[in-house]
């Protein structure tokens, strides 16, 4: 079975918060090798993250992408972070239902 344009996606959306979560930066290139995208569409993914969740992601001096939190978090994506991003993201239909 094909999955969608939409699934896909919204699988590579949980993906790269998946990463950015774990290891607190986003390396461009191996996500575009990873996913097999163009830069065009990896730069439409950060933006709907950005949009979608209300996360402030810089690119760094060193090319890598950073979740600016500020001085007083640690830089990672909370349980509610996720729970917004599914409630904005337009994938409700395909995005299960999160509970406390």
């Amino acid at each position: 079975m094909k999955i969608s344009n939409k699934e896909a996606q919204l699988s590579r959306l949980l993906q790269i918060l998946g990463i950015l979560s774990r290891e607190q930066r986003l390396n461009r290139d191996e996500l575009l090798n990873k996913f097999n995208i163009d830069v065009r569409t990896f730069q439409r993914d950060i933006k709907k993250i950005k949009d979608e969740c209300n996360l402030d992601i810089m690119r760094g001096k060193d090319g890598f992408y950073y979740l600016n939190r500020g001085l007083e978090a640690d830089g990672a994506l909370s349980f509610d972070d996720i729970k917004l991003f599914a409630k904005n993201s337009g994938f409700g239909d395909i995005y299960p239902s999160l509970d406390d």
